[in-house]
Parts: C-alpha cells; structure tokens; sequence
C-alpha cells in the first residue's frame, strides 16, 4: 500500500503493527504479510475507507479485503506460516548437521501428506509439524482462527492445495534427503 507509517500511526494504542518492510526475509515474507493483513484487515478497511481520494489500488486493496475468497486465501497463508514455513524455517536456521535435518524433511513429507487428504488439524489449529518447534500462539494466531463457519470449507480446500503444491517442491528439491544418497 506504500502508507506504512500512516498505517502505523493509524492503529490504536497497545496495536502492535504486524505488516512487515521487506528487509532480508524473502523465504517468509509472503506468509508474513498474509499473516499481518488478515490481523489487520478491519483496520486496515477502515483507514482506506476513511480516505478521500482512493486511486485504483486502494479500490482493488479494499475489494480483496471484502472478498471472501481472498481473506480465505490470507488466512490459509497465516495457517502454512503458523505450522509449516516458520517451523521449517526455525529447524534449518538451527547449528545442526546437514545429515541430521534428514529425518525432519521425511517427516515435513509425511505431514504434507497428510495435510492433502485431511487438512482439517490445520484449520482447526491442532497440527503440531515438529514436536521440538510447535507453533507459536498469540495475537495472530487467534485472528486466524476466528474461522466462520461459511468460509471453513473454503479454507480447508485452499490449505489443501497450498499443501498438495507444498508436497510437490518439497520432494523435488528435498530428493537427496527422501530418496537419494542421505537418505
């Protein structure tokens, strides 16, 4: 939006500002900001509508953050963020061995696994990918599972496909460690 100091003034005392500047974390922004819009969006509704001049990406911001499709499609990215990327994420970033990382990425298949036939622990919040790195709850966290009952099957078909094309890289650039020499 380019109003990220506005937004921030905008906000509420005690709102902590969740939208993230892109700085050094490419692997999890995408989910990061996903995860921070679907927080924000009824702030974030708000201050776009109280404007008074709206260009054509104002419009298109407010549009998404009516639709229910698209606040479907953030909430998915919250939940992927919550107990896929960010564990992940924390595992690799970890001073272990590279061999050691072996049994987390046949596990990481395992569960995208699962997630595809039945992503509703991931919908309702009880999924738990590592046991050594279980999600992190607070303030987002209870956003995205503010789930109404009209978007939940919505929601479970969009984390199903996330999960399905999650499978598919993983086995492509994990190979060596599933199938391959360190296995």
């Amino acid at each position: 939006m380019g109003y990220h100091l506005t937004f921030e003034a905008y906000l509420p005392d005690g709102i902590h500002n969740h939208c993230p500047l892109f700085e050094h974390n490419r692997f999890n922004f995408v989910y990061k900001g996903s995860c921070a819009v679907y927080y924000h969006r009824k702030t974030l509704l708000q201050l776009l509508n109280e404007m008074e001049s709206l260009n054509q990406l104002h419009k298109a911001v407010i549009a998404d953050l009516c639709s229910v499709a698209s606040l479907g499609e953030m909430q998915a990215m919250a939940i992927i963020k919550k107990h896929i990327s960010t564990p992940v994420s924390t595992i690799t970033s970890r001073k272990e061995h590279i061999l050691d990382l072996q049994r987390y990425y046949t596990h990481l298949q395992d569960f995208l696994s699962q997630m595809v036939d039945d992503p509703s622990s991931l919908v309702d919040g009880t999924a738990i990918l590592f046991d050594d790195c279980p999600p992190i709850k607070d303030e987002i966290w209870d956003a995205i599972y503010e789930v109404l009952p009209e978007q939940e099957a919505l929601l479970e078909q969009i984390v199903a496909i996330l999960c399905a094309s999650f499978l598919v890289a993983c086995e492509r650039q994990l190979f060596d460690f599933l199938h391959g020499q360190w296995s």
